[in-house]
């Protein structure tokens, strides 16, 4: 393994920064001598290669690029892919003749060319340290100050392998996280199927606290002793506790825990310790997840630091055969090793612990860095993806960009966010299942990377979710695995073999295309062309993955064309022109590793700690106490972060963070809190760009404080531009781009220096990743080492594909039609929950978003409310033949005679006209309104006679007619009649947001309408519907001959 001289400082031990992801560890080193070094495995701790040659006996010649030391791999375990065996002990490796010597005779099918794997019975962080520190196993590993992020926590949770726990809550609520919050996990499915909760058993507490905190029922721990005996004698020895109103007072939850704690329990996860704030369904989630999860990620860890440590060498084939083939259906690895130029880390990190080998610490889902006796599970489940956010900030603001979009597209998914001069957070997020109540930064996933399967199924083409993951990987890992997104890119001449790090085998992915052309020829009658198919999977899985980054740009409010995309990732490169076209986006930042920018991102995050309070108080009245109360948390903060062992001089305080709403609603706003800032206006005027208006007549609520301190970062100016130079090819290869093969310049990145000018068509190879330059872009190397690509031509009309096998180009387009009108309602329905004022759109979602064609008949609906959807079809039709729907034309009606349901659900229409005044579409949206007059609050009085005493009834009427509004005449009606809205000023806000979404949906319907034509507007409108009758007629069809009958009862109150 070759090494260059980094710019770090010389330190007596290792650093280390490892990103153990899905599919990949990523692992950059700094040694002793300021040397930096890398690798990447698969995260199943396995090293792959290809046999050459059989030597006789238990000898093999084999090809692999681990660039291993001398028997560095003794002890491992050898497996064939493509064969069931045990595995057999390796004796020894000699990397100058490539000859590895095993403990008996390899498998008789172990000929030329057959793949094979080296199974370590470590984890992947411990065997990339060997990789780059060239540590046999049977040696301790060199002093190493490692920093590690790891998804061991999440695969447990997603794989159900955590560690069987008791919830203790109060009487009364032992179902509670059965019934959670009622939304379905899959919203259209009729066999619903529950989620199990991550508990194994639940204990209901008498004790009770008031919402204020005072005691109502004592707590008796006593009480509980028999059923606690009973939990450890089934061995069951951690717990979550959530007890009502904790949050106020913890007091009761301290005193079980501390009874549970001498009882016997090992971990106790306390909700008022984890998640102080109201709430009782989070708080007892994220506590129940913590404790599921705390056992497995604590044991993970202390692995890590014993090995770090290592007093002891292993020994290495008795702890390989300790784990058994019981590791052996996760398999699958490869590895690579070389060096690279790594500027300092920003933090100021000191040597290794008190063991023999190193210092650990562990990355959060927030993007900082704690120890692992301060580490809690549900802090982690998003800390490799942080990663990549904070070194994806850092490439920004090196190449002189404060706004940025962090595009990580790797193995198993794509993950997103946005750096607009300082990091993004979240309260509660999701991770699979799991409800946490706990800082993260905002990322969002999208499951679609290198590893997402292409496949024909009943709805067509489709890229993704389901993933290759690392076994068995892509079809050209040769290990059987499917086509996917990484074999498309690799037959289309988009990416070489050397990029993978491990053998491929690019007939094994050919292969697996064909698989899918004949199932596509059996579906079709005709033969699907081989590169338009591959193109038009690459096209789909760029349309996922652009949706995903509009979906999340609309929901926070702003526009992605106004920042750069800083691709990385495995696969980022190979996408980011593509993506950021359909974006809008000009500027592509391609920093260097970019391959491995999670893992540098560890490096160069800091030390963190959060520190909160709920507050739950009008601002008025509170504001007097709020500096006080700032004041208070930072110091708490800057404690925690010194008791990690950070310098107080070296220790800022670098957000103080007030959470801002409307009384009454549920979601908030993040404000910077500075004492001489007056918040009421700038929550107002925040309010206001986000959410399109803002409510004056309502008090503002100060939710909640939130303080970070952390270790101070380096400063790191931008680096000056270099003198322009044109770059020399390395080679040139044949690429299919744009509907044609073209003769493609490739790059070296090693070799392209400062100010290296290239223009696309191009490609660039590197080790662990690949960028491709597409027509129309420019790329040059900054100061900062990072590629910039600038595109210089406007994304026109998409040629229309062309060629033989013209149901086959068809299945592509019908599918990119498909998500384009998905696109188009799921932001119409974002729009309309941003931009709405009641908790019932904005929290509860009650509402729903449809695209309909010119004869009113559905065509696609975002994932909303199921009842809606029927009706809005039979709504459009109704009405339009009462009323003519012009351009410039928008309608509401919520009567049951145009095809209403009840009177809260408020339907608006939008008619949606070209250039030229031809009819493209119709757009419309329902939300329930909480209140529209009756005779009770609520509008649905159960004992009403006539519909009037039900609410205010709008049977069709123009809102706008020819871009006119008639807002007055809607406010006349909602507030006269026997029985008026109670809430008018509501009902008008939500339904200029239900407006402001069919707007948006237009615009979006015209905009694909310039881009392919009204006439494949209306082509695809068709085939979507006709696709959706034929999956209709195939149902009824497997249906044996009879006579069906079904009956329902329904309360009758």
């Amino acid at each position: 393994m070759s090494a260059t001289r980094g710019s770090g400082s010389v330190a007596p031990h290792w650093r280390i920064w490892i990103d153990t992801g899905g599919t990949f560890t990523d692992c950059l080193a700094h040694d002793p001598v300021g040397e930096v070094h890398r690798a990447k495995v698969l995260s199943s701790s396995a090293l792959r290669g290809v046999i050459e040659e059989p030597l006789g006996g238990s000898r093999l010649r084999v090809r692999e690029a681990w660039g291993a030391a001398p028997n560095l791999v003794r002890g491992f375990g050898f497996r064939l892919l493509a064969a069931d065996h045990p595995p057999l002990p390796v004796e020894g490796y000699d990397p100058e003749g490539g000859v590895l010597r095993l403990a008996g005779p390899p498998p008789p099918n172990a000929g030329p060319g057959t793949a094979f794997e080296l199974i370590s019975p470590e984890e992947a962080p411990i065997l990339a340290a060997r990789l780059v520190t060239r540590t046999p196993l049977d040696l301790p590993l060199p002093p190493i100050a490692m920093r590690l992020a790891t998804t061991r926590g999440t695969n447990a949770l997603l794989e159900r392998k955590g560690e069987p726990a008791a919830l203790f809550i109060t009487a009364g609520f032992a179902d509670l996280l059965r019934i959670g919050t009622q939304q379905r996990p899959d919203l259209f499915a009729l066999d619903i199927r529950r989620p199990e909760p991550l508990y194994h058993k639940v204990v209901e507490v008498p004790a009770r606290l008031a919402a204020d905190g005072t005691e109502l029922i004592p707590l008796d721990p006593a009480s509980l002793a028999p059923i606690v005996e009973e939990l450890l004698g089934q061995g069951i020895r951690t717990a979550a506790v959530a007890l009502m109103h904790a949050f106020r007072d913890p007091r009761h939850e301290e005193e079980l825990e501390a009874f549970l704690r001498a009882r016997g329990f090992k971990h106790v996860s306390r909700s008022s310790e984890l998640a102080p704030f109201i709430k009782l369904l989070p708080r007892a989630e994220t506590a129940t997840l913590d404790a599921y999860l705390a056992p497995v990620l604590g044991e993970y860890l202390a692995g890590v630091q014993g090995a770090l440590d290592g007093p002891s060498p292993p020994s290495p084939l008795s702890q390989f055969w300790e784990r058994g083939d019981s590791i052996l259906p996760s398999l699958g690895a490869g590895a690579t090793a070389g060096s690279a130029v790594l500027p300092s880390p920003l933090t100021r990190e000191g040597g290794p612990g008190s063991g023999q080998g190193g210092k650990l610490l562990v990355m959060t889902s927030a993007g900082g860095l704690v120890r692992p006796d301060s580490f809690r599970a549900k802090d982690g489940l998003l800390s490799g993806p942080a990663g990549g956010v904070v070194g994806a900030a850092r490439a920004g603001r090196r190449s002189g960009v404060e706004r940025v979009i962090a595009f990580d597209m790797g193995g198993t998914s794509t993950d997103v966010a946005r750096w607009d001069g300082d990091f993004e957070y979240v309260w509660e997020h999701r991770v699979g299942e799991g409800q946490i109540l706990a800082p993260a930064l905002a990322i969002e996933s999208v499951a679609a990377g290198g590893g997402s399967v292409c496949v024909l199924d009943a709805n067509g083409l489709a890229v993704g979710p389901e993933s290759a993951g690392a076994n068995p990987g892509p079809a050209c890992y040769g290990a059987g695995g499917p086509l996917t997104v990484t074999d498309v890119n690799l037959l289309l001449g988009r990416l070489d073999p050397a990029c993978f790090g491990i053998p491929v085998d690019p007939e094994a992915a050919e292969r697996a295309l064909t698989d899918v052309r004949h199932a596509l020829r059996g579906q079709t009658g005709e033969d699907a062309p081989r590169e338009p198919l591959l193109e038009g999977f690459l096209d789909i899985a760029n349309e996922r993955m652009a949706d995903a980054i509009r979906g999340i740009s609309l929901r926070k409010g702003y526009d992605p064309a106004d920042y750069a995309l800083v691709a990385f990732g495995g696969a980022g490169g190979q996408h980011a022109c593509g993506v950021a076209e359909r974006l809008g986006m000009r500027t592509v930042i391609v920093p260097p590793d970019a391959g491995l920018l999670s893992a540098l991102g560890i490096g160069h995050a800091v030390i963190e700690r959060f520190a909160e309070r709920q507050v739950l108080r009008d601002w008025e009245e509170a504001a007097p106490a709020v500096e006080q109360w700032i004041e208070e948390l930072a110091a708490r903060a800057s404690e925690d972060v010194a008791a990690e062992g950070v310098a107080e001089e070296e220790i800022l305080v670098r957000r103080r963070i007030a959470n801002l709403r409307y009384r009454g609603q549920e979601s908030t706003l993040p404000l910077e809190y500075t004492p001489d800032l007056p918040l009421r206006q700038a929550f107002e005027q925040r309010y206001q760009e986000v959410y399109g208006h803002r409510a004056e007549e309502r008090p503002i609520e100060l939710e909640s404080l939130r303080v970070i301190a952390s270790s101070r970062p380096a400063e790191e100016a931008s680096a000056p531009r270099p003198t322009p130079v044109p770059a020399e090819p390395a080679g040139r290869t044949n690429a299919w781009m744009r509907g044609v093969w073209l003769p493609v310049p490739v790059f070296d990145r090693a070799q392209l220096p400062p100010g290296s000018r290239l223009a696309g068509p191009a490609m660039v190879w590197e080790r662990h990743s690949a960028t491709v330059l597409e027509p129309g872009w420019e790329g040059e190397v900054d100061g900062a080492g990072a590629l910039v690509l600038i595109r210089k031509e406007e994304r026109g009309k998409r040629k229309k594909r062309n060629g033989r096998g013209q149901s086959a180009v068809e299945a592509v387009e019908e599918e990119l039609f498909t998500q384009r009108f998905r696109a188009l309602v799921g932001e119409m329905g974002e729009q309309l929950r941003r931009t709405a004022l009641s908790t019932n759109v904005k929290e509860r979602l009650d509402f729903s978003c449809a695209l309909l064609d010119p004869g009113g008949e559905l065509v696609v609906n975002a994932p909303h409310i199921p009842v809606h959807l029927g009706a809005l079809g039979l709504c459009v039709r109704e009405v339009r033949r009462v009323l003519p729907l012009e351009p410039g034309d928008v309608v509401v009606t919520n009567h049951p005679a145009f095809g209403g349901s009840h009177l809260p659900d408020i339907t608006v229409i939008t008619p949606v006209h070209g250039a030229n005044g031809a009819l493209l579409g119709y757009l419309a949206s329902r939300a329930h309104h909480a209140e529209l007059g009756g005779s009770r609050p609520g509008s649905m009085p159960p004992a009403a006679h006539t519909l009037a005493e039900e609410g205010v009834v709008l049977p069709p009427i123009y809102l706008v007619r020819g871009g006119q509004a008639r807002w007055d005449e809607l406010r006349r009606r909602l507030e006269e009649g026997p029985y008026p809205s109670r809430a008018v000023e509501d009902n008008l806000a939500d339904l200029r947001a239900q407006v402001a979404a069919n707007h948006r949906g237009a615009q979006l319907l015209r905009e694909l309408t310039e881009q392919h034509g009204a006439a494949a507007l209306a082509h695809y409108m068709a085939a979507l519907t006709g696709r959706a009758e034929r999956r209709v007629r195939e149902a009824l069809a497997r249906l044996p001959d009879g006579s069906y009958q079904a009956e329902e009862r329904l309360d009758d109150g």
